[in-house]
């Protein structure tokens, strides 16, 4: 484990298994709750509507990151682009 990535050592931490099973036991009961409250076709018909927005949001993300991946090779690549057409002028239009 690298020593200055906060995020790693974050989740080896102690604090970070307390707070992972407490926020299981949470999530176990409720979803108890929710199975005495719905019956099993509705609770089905939930989780895959959630499934789905879950599903959707990393795609919308996915392509979000992806435009910004692509802008910022856009701007290096003008910037190359721009730099040839310096030394260009500079070579042939003497």
């Amino acid at each position: 484990m690298k020593k200055g990535n906060k995020v790693l050592e974050f989740f080896g931490s102690t604090k970070f298994k307390v707070y992972s099973t407490i926020l299981v036991i949470l999530v176990a009961a409720a979803v108890s709750y929710i199975e005495d409250c719905l019956d099993p076709k509705e609770l089905f018909i939930g989780a895959i509507f959630l499934t789905f927005i879950c599903l959707f949001s990393i795609a919308i993300y996915a392509g979000y990151s992806q435009s910004q991946i692509e802008e910022k090779y856009i701007d290096k690549i003008q910037i190359i682009t721009d730099f040839i057409k310096a030394i260009y002028v500079l070579v042939f239009c003497q």
